[in-house]
């Protein structure tokens, strides 16, 4: 049987229900996920990332770039909620701000820095959380004002600044857990 028209397959897609689609895709070998774009925006806007906030950073940040406005805003809010800590050395550790600054770096693509700060702002009014306190009264500004129009500039800015060490492209958190083991 010969292939079907990329056009089809993206209508497929789309018109089919989640469970139906990947039941479509495990019978069907016309359809390359890697090039398939209408494929991944399904299934990665069905990928509950906030449950890899604080566990995976590398899946979180390799999926976080395919989710939608809507998608990002809810990330952020949960990231806010949860904010860890992340130890440099035994003794010594800062808020985890990776989780926070993955979907503020995509949400750039739809509001400008100042509406990103209000938004932050406005959704901690209804939150009594210290560390989330903390983010905002000493980390937030010095985070946005790095935010450039590239990841590569934006983590350039990032390494000048010593309040965000978490998100130096040079850190290597220490596992204060396993240490004694």
């Amino acid at each position: 049987m010969d292939k079907l028209d990329s056009n089809i397959i993206n209508l497929i897609i789309k018109n089919l229900k989640y469970e139906d689609t990947k039941n479509y895709l495990l019978t069907s070998s016309s359809i390359y996920f890697n090039n398939n774009y209408v494929l991944k925006e399904k299934f990665i806007n069905e990928l509950k990332l906030n449950k890899y906030i604080n566990n995976d950073y590398k899946i979180y940040k390799k999926y976080i770039k395919y989710l939608n406005k809507n998608k990002l805003i809810n990330l952020l809010q949960d990231s806010l909620c949860n904010i860890n800590t992340i130890w440099r050395t035994q003794n010594y550790g800062y808020p985890d701000i990776r989780f926070i600054f993955e979907p503020i770096f995509y949400l750039l693509n739809y509001y400008s820095i100042q509406e990103i700060n209000n938004m932050i702002i406005n959704y901690s009014k209804n939150i009594t959380n210290y560390k989330l306190d903390h983010f905002i009264n000493f980390i937030l500004n010095k985070l946005l004002n790095c935010m450039k129009n590239t990841r590569e500039d934006t983590l350039i800015e990032i390494n000048k600044v010593k309040e965000l060490v978490c998100l130096h492209t040079n850190f290597i958190p220490f596992n204060k857990y396993n240490y004694f083991k």
